[in-house]
């Protein structure tokens, strides 16, 4: 495909850990659309899934996840998994948080949304750019 398809599209977790840019999570196929991670449920968008409860994975750009404090409201309901702050660095035009929802997950805010450092957080997943990967 052209770099446009396999930027936005990978086809597998080596490919999108190797363009860059995102985050390969380890999950359980529920059935469906729906998969597991740390207890919480996710309805993914797109992509291959395995069998009901086998291991895939979910490719999730940095960009594609919005970072909330716990305290700020539509910090609950589908597709957000609670999370605490682990580091973050300020690049000038953005952010860059890592935050552990079971495993840890790199999200690139805006520049002005600051999130102390071991603070709980909420990570609101956009399910229609989640891709599910069954390799």
């Amino acid at each position: 495909g052209t770099p446009e398809e396999v930027y936005e599209r990978p086809n597998s977790a080596f490919v999108a850990r190797f363009i860059g840019g995102s985050n390969v999570l380890r999950v359980t196929h529920v059935g469906g659309n729906t998969v597991e991670i740390g207890g919480h449920t996710l309805e993914i968008g797109q992509g291959e899934f395995s069998g009901p409860g086998q291991p895939m994975s979910v490719c999730v750009k940095t960009h594609d996840l919005e970072l909330a404090p716990v305290a700020s409201a539509g910090t609950r309901g589908n597709n957000v998994l609670p999370g605490i702050v682990r580091s973050q660095a300020y690049l000038g035009s953005h952010r860059d948080y890592i935050v552990d929802v079971g495993q840890d997950v790199l999200i690139s805010t805006r520049a002005d949304l600051e999130v102390a450092t071991g603070s709980q957080a909420a990570v609101r997943f956009d399910t229609r750019r989640c891709r599910g990967l069954s390799r």
